[in-house]
């Protein structure tokens, strides 16, 4: 190992460098899976060069001043070189700087007049200088001052801020994790380091194995704080006091975060990828190709009203300017109950209230909703406009605080009873507050849009028969397409998506729908969120909602009657309600034939409007996460693998055989004259034994917390009998983790699917950890109050 420098004061360590590269790694890598816009991986090579950069001048004799100036000359060239990358292949750089210095000219005019910066490259630029400062003060600090602390400090924040905007995929938690893990294990390192100096100085004798056991003593106490660190929120959640003052410590970074949003308006739009929060800015975007990704199930009402499609909203937007942008003005923050909304123009005798359960499939702070939600189980902050005659205009519902995969809340909403015959009797008599709300356009739509939603409403009577003409227009002419080719630069979207690319996605299908409405005169807005979804199997009246049912839709308002969703895209089926009259030869045309051709012959009238073939320019978006989340998942494991190999290789034992983690800590921690921690005896126990009994193990690990010891003479199914008795809730898991254990046991021809027994071992240890915390906080009720708390608190199971 190299020994510090003593001449110039310089710290060098190859094991330390090896960390430090690990960590600026998990960094960037969070930053590229989020899939905010293309060209994040410019940052990898952005970081890469500031760290080599930082370590060479930190070993340098330049002054403090001098190593300034190279950063910022090194950091222009590098910064400039890899922002030039994005514009792709053959183009001479003097264009290729031209054309950043005329983009940079044009976010600067948008940041003047507050308006929504459309162009990445802010954003780009943003992170190319984060990254480039960050890796080289990272290097410097590093080998100038050997100050771990400093060097990894910034790296932690940049990592917290990134997952504070991306926090919805729980497995992203993990960059956060291994972060820490490396983090502990330089600052340990340094430590080591900056001691064997001293010891060196002073002649004190250095046992010649020190190095290594320092290492492992490290990395057992260092998974003892990230084991702890994981089940502490845990102990938060079932704790009012605890969850409020969180919030009260969140709402400065909340309010700090709302001041970027006009600024990085260009990141990826929220409706078509998987996220949790919808902001107040909505561009239409190029679309991103879906998943199967669980986001939530609901169990609706066995009987609603005929002719009603669930929507699972979660925001509206009522401002357009090529793009969508919320401006409900009021904020409350409201308990349920407080709650009981009232809606404007909702006859009594036309809605049903009717009551939804929803079980969260993946992290979620905004709470999806029906079109009208009258009341809902779990604190939130809502955003509103109050209307003069005391009703209330809700934009967005969010939970406070945010709820985690698995967790349940129950919506109450009133779902309109309505008929064709009661949409076109509710004529054009609109309240003052949806027309000065819900008609403004932007002045950049063109005439020929105009013209063409004229030429569609011509003989039509009824705002409802207009809304029908416009849906089933795009529906007839517009393919369906997950992502579009590359935007315009000099054309209005929705005359491009009209008349020339003729493809797109819900985005474009319900924002031009919604401008040809208010150009007509009826008001219209666009809602967000997820569409039903598809049917869940022997579980009546249920849908199981996925990733790839994020949707857009129209809300069309009628007097007397309130919002009502129509359905223009073409991927969706077409949305029938009940006539609710009774058709004879003299009455209008059957609504089938109707829906078939509402426009007669009017595309005879129309031109010829071309456009490109079906799915022409549309870009396949890998996730980053799949492409560089195993690479890095690799590079943390052989950095580990050769930390702990030093041993082996010095006194070439056990060359054979590799032994797992933890029976090295045991053996390390012996050879140090001390007794290993039980909890690390356990684990390097558990560790010998097969993948099958690990997770079948988690059963009698659930039952020793919930207070059920097993008794060594129980066989496997009385262990799981007791378990499902003592927590119902996890009898789904158990009875799979079960069945797999017996036929992997019992049977030589079977082949165990252990990712399925490993997802319910992890089930059963969530199920099982938070019924024991809330035991826990029940008896400290007890011993506080005297009394057992027999409401408001706790966890309830119910069989769904």
């Amino acid at each position: 190992m190299t020994q510090k420098t003593k001449t110039l004061n310089r710290w060098w360590d190859f094991l330390v460098v090896l960390m430090l590269v690990v960590i600026i790694t998990t960094a960037i890598s969070r930053l590229i899976a989020t899939e905010w816009t293309e060209g994040l991986n410019i940052t990898r090579v952005i970081a890469y060069s500031g760290l080599i950069a930082g370590l060479a001048l930190g070993y340098s004799v330049f002054s403090t001043r001098t190593v300034v100036f190279f950063t910022f000359v090194y950091g222009v060239f590098v910064i400039l070189w890899q922002l030039g990358q994005i514009l792709g292949e053959g183009i001479l750089w003097t264009e290729r700087l031209l054309s950043l210095a005329g983009r940079v000219g044009i976010i600067t005019t948008e940041l003047l007049k507050q308006q929504a910066v459309s162009d990445n490259l802010l954003f780009l630029t943003l992170m190319a200088i984060l990254f480039w400062g960050m890796s080289i003060f990272a290097g410097y600090s590093l080998t100038r001052h050997g100050n771990a602390w400093r060097a990894i400090l910034p790296i932690g924040i940049i990592l917290v801020i990134i997952h504070s905007y991306d926090a919805l995929l729980g497995n992203r938690s993990w960059y956060l994790l291994i972060f820490l893990f490396f983090s502990f294990l330089l600052i340990s390192r340094m430590v080591y380091l900056q001691q064997r100096d001293r010891w060196q100085e002073s002649q004190t004798y250095i046992p010649p194995y020190i190095g290594v056991d320092f290492v492992r003593v490290t990395v057992a106490i260092i998974t003892v704080l990230l084991l702890f660190s994981w089940v502490v929120p845990g102990v938060a959640e079932t704790v009012p006091a605890a969850q409020d003052a969180w919030q009260r410590a969140k709402q400065p970074w909340s309010n700090v975060r709302s001041t970027f949003d006009n600024a990085f308006a260009s990141l990826r739009s929220t409706v078509g990828i998987i996220t949790d929060y919808y902001g107040p800015n909505l561009n239409l975007g190029r679309g991103n190709r879906m998943s199967d990704t669980h986001i939530l199930s609901v169990l609706t009402p066995s009987d609603p009203p005929d002719g009603v499609r669930f929507y699972w909203r979660a925001r509206v937007y009522d401002t357009y300017n090529d793009g969508w942008r919320s401006t409900f003005s009021d904020q409350d923050v409201i308990t349920p109950d407080q709650m009981d909304f009232v809606y404007p123009d909702v006859a009594d005798d036309s809605t049903l209230t009717n009551t939804f359960s929803f079980t969260i499939g993946s992290s979620l702070a905004t709470l999806l909703t029906t079109n009208q939600p009258i009341w809902v189980s779990r604190p939130a902050r809502y955003e509103f406009e109050e209307n003069s005659e005391g009703t209330v205009d809700i934009g967005l519902i969010r939970a406070t605080p945010p709820l985690r995969a698995g967790e349940t809340y129950t919506v109450r909403s009133s779902l309109n009873q309505v008929t064709i015959k009661d949409l076109r009797e509710a004529g054009a008599d609109y309240p003052e507050w949806v027309l000065d709300r819900y008609l403004q356009i932007p002045d950049s739509i063109t005439p020929r849009t105009l013209e063409l939603a004229q030429v569609i409403a011509a003989g039509k009577d009824t705002p409802y028969d207009i809304a029908t003409a416009i849906t089933q227009y795009l529906r007839n002419n517009i393919d369906y397409s997950e992502t579009v080719p590359p935007l315009p630069e000099d054309q209005e979207l929705i005359d491009w998506f009209l008349f020339d690319v003729r493809q797109g996605f819900c985005n474009y299908y319900a924002t031009t729908e919604i401008i040809m409405l208010r150009s007509l005169g009826i008001p219209a807005r666009l809602g967000v969120g997820y569409a039903q979804g598809e049917p869940i199997d022997d579980i009546p009246d249920a849908y199981l909602v996925r990733q790839r049912d994020a949707h857009a839709w129209p809300e069309v308002y009628f007097p007397g009657i309130g919002w009502v969703e129509f359905e223009p895209t073409v991927s969706q089926p077409i949305l029938v309600r009940p006539l609710g009259i009774i058709l004879d030869r003299e009455s209008s045309q059957p609504f089938d034939e109707e829906l078939r051709n509402p426009l007669g012959d009017i595309d005879a009238n129309l031109p010829d409007l071309g456009g490109e073939e079906e799915g022409a320019g549309a870009v396949d978006t890998t996730t980053t996460l799949q492409r560089y989340g195993s690479a890095l998942l690799i590079s943390a494991l052989v950095i580990a693998f050769m930390i702990l190999m030093i041993p082996i290789i010095r006194r070439k034992r056990l060359h054979k055989k590799i032994p797992h983690l933890p029976i090295y800590l045991e053996s390390g921690i012996n050879r140090l004259g001390l007794k290993p921690p039980t909890m690390l005896r356990w684990w390097a126990q558990y560790t010998r034994l097969n993948p099958m009994a690990r997770a079948y193990s988690e059963i009698n690990m659930s039952l020793n917390r919930l207070g059920r010891h097993p008794k060594p003479t129980d066989t496997p199914s009385e262990r799981s009998r007791v378990l499902m008795q003592t927590l119902p809730v996890a009898i789904e898991p158990t009875q799979r983790l079960l069945s797999e254990y017996q036929a992997t046991t019992y049977s030589k021809q079977y082949t165990p699917d252990m990712e399925n027994a490993r997802q319910a071992s992890r089930e059963i240890r969530s199920l099982s950890y938070k019924e024991m915390l809330n035991k826990w906080w029940q008896r400290m009720i007890t011993l506080i109050r005297g009394k057992p708390k027999t409401e408001g608190g706790g966890y309830r199971y119910e069989d769904m």
